[in-house]
């Protein structure tokens, strides 16, 4: 899913999506005088961006209640817009349709560039979702996981 798809269903939801430089997070969803506002660090990378905002809309839409201010920080909630993210920008059927498309490239390193650039996301982003999918039949390369920090959207605080 495009950027600007994303932004459509913020707007379509009255959510005012700000970009704005962030030390400490990558983002977050608030409540203020009656209205949702979600924040996006302007200078994380647009990979980076695009999970921030569809891990934003998990929030809204399995978190977000009237009262409620945002700024959601337990581990269930953030795993479940983490989830919500992964499946929003990477469903699990056009991952492993993806997957087999590319079955002539037998480097795993290339073949998971090749994956998060059509997905428009992280390398990390896309391991963790194939880990996922192909829990039966996928095997990650040890060394290049071992490379990688496997923490998932909200690895800054939030």
């Amino acid at each position: 899913m495009k950027t600007e798809r994303l932004l459509e269903i913020f707007t379509r939801h009255g959510i005012e999506v700000i970009f704005t430089p962030l030390q400490y997070s990558s983002g977050g969803l608030l409540q203020h005088g009656g209205r949702w506002y979600c924040l996006v660090s302007s200078c994380d990378s647009p990979a980076r961006q695009r999970w921030t905002l569809a891990h934003e809309l998990g929030h809204y839409f399995l978190h977000a209640r009237p009262g409620l201010h945002g700024f959601f920080n337990d581990s269930a909630r953030e795993r479940e817009a983490n989830r919500f993210a992964a499946d929003l920008l990477m469903p699990a059927e056009t991952v492993l349709a993806y997957w087999e498309a590319l079955s002539n490239i037998s480097d795993y390193k290339t073949k998971l560039k090749c994956m998060a650039r059509q997905f428009g996301v992280s390398m990390q982003a896309m391991e963790i979702r194939l880990k996922e999918v192909k829990t039966d039949e996928f095997a990650l390369d040890s060394t290049f996981s071992s490379t990688l920090c496997l923490s998932g959207a909200g690895n800054r605080a939030k």
